[in-house]
């Protein structure tokens, strides 16, 4: 009777042992190892010393190949670790660029990470959008004494993830294509919601960096025609029209600023006309530079 109690001691730690090692959820062991807690209390009852009950579990737990360092639970324990590890730079970034008033988007930035298809990275699904850079347009002014009512105004690029694609999270200070904080996993919600805030920012979605480069040329472009005939505007109110000198100003084709002929810009005739065509196509340049960014 004696013998049987720690050969059943034995039998229990080795259970407990093999479930351990096998683990797969939290608590899973938790009957195993009452069991192997009921076998020593039934030893020790029958005054079996310390030292024989210590030799027949580690006897039944040598019949077992690994332990729980190396169960299924406590490897998807470290597995976890590691990607709070490596998801921390892309939230970290996400803070610093969006602000606190968007933490409830910065969890759903860790979707889709380290998936059985994209292991240690992100899988690419639809609406999901990484950052790709930030154009910040200062508004001029069209009348000297009446300056703009938003200074400036940054429109923010952002490409979409190709759906499945893998998509390695971001190291810490790692750049984006044009200079920012490397972002990615960003939701479509949120740009959704900061595109509706127009004062702020534009919001520009695209599917390629191609695509984002272009857009970014165009607006470019168009920026520089804003600067050119801002300045061609101011002129042409500080004319007076009895200071022409010269042949005065020609133009070429719509949308080219103005060519001169001598240093002498002003003209006889004709300049309230040139005035309010120039007011007309710098509020059609503003109105897709910061209103509603449909560029021309």
């Amino acid at each position: 009777m004696e013998g049987t109690c720690l050969l059943r001691l034995a039998d229990a730690a080795e259970a407990e042992q093999r479930c351990q090692a096998t683990m797969s959820v939290a608590g899973q062991c938790k009957p195993a190892m009452a069991t192997l807690e009921n076998a020593i209390r039934e030893c020790q009852g029958q005054l079996y010393t310390a030292p024989d009950i210590e030799h027949a579990a580690a006897h039944g737990r040598e019949r077992v190949d690994g332990s729980v360092e190396t169960s299924p639970y406590q490897q998807s324990i470290k597995r976890a670790a590691k990607a709070q590890v490596m998801l921390e730079p892309n939230k970290a970034h996400f803070q610093t660029f969006f602000g606190l008033d968007k933490q409830n988007y910065r969890q759903m930035t860790d979707d889709y990470f380290d998936e059985a298809a994209c292991p240690n990275a992100f899988r690419g699904v639809h609406g999901r959008y990484r950052l790709v850079g930030v154009r910040t347009l200062k508004r001029l002014a069209l009348d000297p004494d009446e300056p703009p009512d938003v200074a400036s105004l940054n429109w923010l690029f952002f490409e979409a993830h190709a759906p499945d694609a893998c998509i390695a999270a971001p190291i810490a200070n790692e750049k984006s294509p044009w200079g920012e904080r490397a972002i990615v996993n960003i939701p479509r919600e949120l740009l959704l919601e900061m595109a509706a805030n127009r004062k702020q920012n534009m919001v520009y979605l695209c599917v390629t960096l191609e695509d984002c480069q272009a857009q970014l040329e165009k607006l470019n472009f168009t920026y520089s025609q804003y600067v050119d005939h801002i300045g061609v505007y101011h002129r042409l109110q500080g004319c007076t029209i009895g200071s022409a000198l010269s042949k005065g100003i020609r133009f070429t084709k719509a949308g080219k600023a103005p060519l001169h002929d001598t240093d002498a810009f002003c003209q006889q005739g004709e300049l309230d006309t040139m005035e309010l065509n120039e007011r007309k196509f710098i509020e059609e340049l503003e109105g897709g530079l910061f209103v509603h960014g449909r560029l021309p």
